[in-house]
């Protein structure tokens, strides 16, 4: 496989043993606690590389799978909520999957958020994504913009002004977007969710249909941004979608990591942010 080369346009900060895992994952359709089961395994095997820190990304919408319909909403996303200023027990298990691992664990899960209509309250539902550290505590919380397919059946997609870039303890600047938010562009400003030098480093979450691999709007990404990107990615097929899988890790200069990944298998690509490779 040909490696891609691009130029980078600022010089980029070096951050010490910082290791980053890209996860390759096929959740079961509506069974977020055989998914956490198999998520806390991956994060186990993750961090098992020597580093002083862990990032560990999953894909968009892991917790429950892509092709959600109204129904299955309606019993789920209560589970999930952080919008509303609650913790629903499946991101308290998640939670704990990071606490116990010593680690930052980012996934995709539908989210609630409770706003005031006509003087009433109304649930409004977001494919949305949490970064969650080594304390348990929510770094960052990330709603989808840009929607696709069956998101439309039962998604909002964000209206608010995202904070995309988070800065953790060790002054590492990390990004999250989900799936087609990855073409950086807000539809409503037109402008970019991240621009150059805004993020050492950027998760996305995603669930790619069939197509090139890696995506040329992952490698746009790196060039428009001079950041890493860490591609977590869905393989398998559900009733409204198939999934090409392929995670991996762009680097600043372009150099594709994709060491570990296995097709059509639950798996993971590591590399460490040492350097700007």
């Amino acid at each position: 496989m040909s490696v891609t080369k691009i130029a980078t346009k600022i010089s980029h900060r070096m951050f010490s043993s910082v290791c980053v895992s890209a996860a390759q994952f096929c959740p079961t359709l509506c069974a977020p606690f055989e998914n956490v089961k198999k998520m806390s395994s991956l994060v186990k095997y993750a961090v098992q590389v020597p580093a002083t820190m862990h990032i560990v990304v999953f894909p968009e919408l892991a917790l429950t799978g892509y092709s959600l319909t109204p129904d299955d909403i309606q019993g789920l996303a209560q589970k999930f909520d952080v919008g509303r200023g609650m913790v629903g027990p499946y991101i308290r298990l998640m939670a704990k999957v990071a606490r116990t691992n010593n680690c930052y664990v980012a996934f995709g899960f539908p989210g609630v958020k409770r706003v005031v209509v006509d003087g009433s309250y109304q649930d409004k539902y977001h494919n949305a994504a949490a970064l969650i550290g080594p304390t348990g505590s929510i770094f960052t919380y990330a709603v989808k913009r840009s929607l696709w397919g069956p998101d439309w059946l039962w998604a909002e997609a964000a209206t608010e002004p995202q904070k995309p870039v988070v800065t953790l303890p060790n002054g590492l600047r990390v990004g999250m977007l989900i799936c087609r938010d990855l073409n950086n562009t807000d539809p409503v400003t037109e402008e970019p969710y991240i621009k150059t030098g805004d993020a050492d480093l950027v998760l996305g979450l995603t669930s790619w249909g069939k197509g090139e691999w890696p995506s040329s709007s992952w490698i746009d990404f790196v060039r428009d941004t001079s950041s890493w990107l860490a591609i977590s990615n869905r393989y398998g097929e559900e009733p409204y979608a198939e999934f090409q899988g392929g995670p991996c890790i762009v680097s600043p200069k372009g150099k594709v990591h994709f060491k570990g990944m296995v097709p059509n298998t639950d798996c993971i690509v590591s590399t460490m942010l040492e350097g700007t490779c």
